[in-house]
């Protein structure tokens, strides 16, 4: 896991983190442990983390009046309202954890009010009082609100790129203008997402109830089925191409399972005719996590389609040869514009903008 960009609002967020603090599962217990041993800066995030998880955990709605409610309201918007100097940065400072804190109480007390509101309505009074022997109804529970969020989507732009840790403490770097999104139904025994254009997985190993629990990635028509490993799948042009780096994980093709090793790379179109290479170098497929375009004999025309998966352009070559000349060679890929560039030097071309479209011709051509 990355230490960069977590917070301890995030970490609260966690169900593995949950589970971490509570002891309730002992992979969590020991992925956590090791992950605060590595980031020795971020224990201050998972002591403010813990201590808001065990103050939630130890509070006990007192039982009040509509007007002591109120009051207590009137009080906590004072001390939110309250400015506070000082110029330390968000993380390091503990009245914002403290307001955290305070916000979740209040949310718990307005639930309170609104039913205690209802059971002072006079048309409420008089409809217990038919049946006056039944118990008191008790204020209700503070709730855990992570299980009924609903599918969580993180998405990127053409030519963005972006690293998400998922709920389970897996991480994923998504390519330009793709889409990861948690089934509706994810939890701590059901790890499933579904994947629009590219990805690289590093899924952490689980455990629920004693048993392993696969992590599933859903690209199209297949499934791919996943213990513990690192992988990249992606689902450009109309076929799922799934890249094992290590581990071991299976695909899942209408009714046929497959088997990959590490150095294994399978590609299904979309009539589902699967194409399997073995004993590849994985790392040139996953090169782009790094910044690095790796192109080993790839035709012009692939790398046209690349960009257009990438950067939204369309890519017209004035003559269709060009598209057939390969290139061989590493690219730095911070941008389009070092891309084509590269591309310039290496075929003696010249590539022209108009709008949302590339021209490519040869420089021992004129322009059109």
């Amino acid at each position: 896991m990355e230490s960069d960009g977590f917070t301890p609002l995030d970490l609260v967020d966690n169900p593995s983190f949950r589970a971490f603090v509570d002891g309730s599962d002992s992979e969590a217990v020991r992925f956590w442990t090791d992950w605060v041993a590595r980031n020795p800066d971020r224990q201050h995030d998972v002591a403010e983390a813990t201590r808001i998880l065990k103050a939630l955990g130890a509070y006990h709605p007192r039982g009040l009046t509509p007007d002591q409610i109120d009051a207590e309201i009137r009080q906590l918007q004072d001390k939110l309202g309250t400015p506070v100097a000082g110029v330390r940065p968000l993380w390091r400072r503990p009245w914002l954890w403290q307001a955290a804190a305070t916000l979740t109480l209040v949310m718990g007390l307005l639930s309170g009010w609104s039913y205690l509101r209802q059971q002072t309505d006079p048309a409420t009074v008089a409809s217990r009082t038919t049946n006056a022997a039944q118990p008191a109804p008790q204020l209700p529970a503070l709730e855990d609100t992570t299980a009924n969020a609903g599918p969580l989507s993180y998405r990127t732009g053409f030519g963005e790129r972006r690293t998400v840790t998922l709920p389970d403490g897996s991480v994923v770097r998504l390519n330009a203008n793709s889409e990861l999104a948690l089934a509706s139904d994810w939890s701590p025994g059901n790890r499933e997402v579904i994947l629009t254009g590219e990805a690289f997985f590093q899924v952490q190993k689980q455990q629920h109830d004693g048993k392993r629990i696969k992590f599933i990635v859903r690209a199209a028509n297949v499934a791919v089925e996943v213990l513990g490993t690192t992988f990249d799948v992606s689902t450009r042009n109309r076929k799922v191409k799934v890249v094992l780096n290590e581990g071991k994980i299976r695909l899942n093709v209408a009714q046929r399972t497959l088997d990959l090793q590490p150095g294994d790379l399978v590609e299904v179109n979309n009539r589902q005719a699967i194409t399997l290479r073995s004993r590849i170098e994985p790392e040139g497929h996953s090169a782009w996590t790094a910044d690095e375009l790796v192109f080993d004999e790839t035709p012009l025309s692939d790398i046209a389609q690349l960009i257009e998966n990438n950067y939204g352009y369309r890519v017209q070559f004035a003559d269709p040869a060009l598209g057939r000349r390969r290139l061989t060679a590493t690219v730095p890929d911070p941008s389009l514009d070092v891309l084509l560039s590269s591309l310039e030097k290496a075929f003696s071309l010249t590539i022209t903008r108009q709008e949302k479209t590339l021209l490519i011709h040869s420089a021992h051509v004129s322009k059109p």
